[in-house]
């Protein structure tokens, strides 16, 4: 593995051919290169690559976890769907609010618009981007989250466009008790109630009044508020 640190790129030149194969070597390498730190790009060059995110131009292919950050690795888009895959101006708009830690009845009363219009404009972004829950696109889009964190890495030739941001912030230990921290850093990874109670062993409504906990102790409503508030 050689790491380019000179242009910002991390560059990891292997002959492996299968996309899917790709992929998982390319998680694998991130996951042991100190989380990319050295290899962010900053400004301008961030913001390009988040802004072809949004106009189709690249899809996300993986999303995983490693010493304490989440990634997003994103491939470039065949031309041909690159227009099916650009989120439209509503959509992205919804987004970002939600990004910015509002409800989606909080976005549909300001904005004048029925709360069918943003719902299916939240879930035609989220579907758009691959995210499988709207908890990951309001952590997508918070003002510091994955968007603002951007870089590129080539593999065997081929560009890809990661993003990587803290899946824990100072507000998580502030208030809240272990159990509550580790709920609630579950719940904005995507996982369902269900999902973490059988991690911890325990029921899904003790988790749910963990959650509730978490939500009263933050000041936020839902997960995808929840999403927001710890990555802004």
């Amino acid at each position: 593995m050689t790491l380019a640190t000179a242009s910002g790129n991390c560059d990891f030149r292997t002959p492996v051919t299968s996309g899917s194969l790709r992929v998982a070597w390319l998680r694998a390498a991130l996951a042991r290169s100190e989380r990319g730190r050295a290899h962010r790009s900053a400004g301008s060059a961030a913001d390009a690559l988040w802004e072809g995110l949004l106009a189709g131009r690249w899809s996300i292919v993986d999303r995983f976890e490693a010493q304490g950050e989440s990634f997003v690795v994103a491939a470039r888009t065949e031309r041909a769907d690159t227009a099916s895959r650009a989120l439209s101006e509503r959509e992205r708009e919804v987004a970002e609010l939600l990004g910015r830690g509002y409800s989606e009845k909080q976005i549909a009363f300001s904005h004048c618009l029925s709360p069918a219009v943003v719902s299916r404009s939240a879930s035609g972004a989220r579907t758009k981007l691959g995210l499988a829950t709207r908890t990951e696109l309001a952590g997508l889009f918070a003002p510091n989250g994955i968007c603002r964190r951007m870089f590129p890495v080539t593999l065997n030739f081929e560009r890809f466009a990661v993003g990587s941001a803290p899946v824990t912030t100072e507000c998580l230990s502030a208030d809240l008790s272990l159990s509550e921290r580790i709920v609630a850093h579950a719940a904005c990874l995507g996982s369902s109630s269900a999902a973490i109670a059988a991690e911890r062993g325990t029921s899904r409504r003790t988790v749910e009044n963990q959650l509730g906990g978490v939500y009263r102790k933050l000041g936020v409503h839902s997960r995808a508020e929840l999403a927001a508030k710890l990555s802004a």
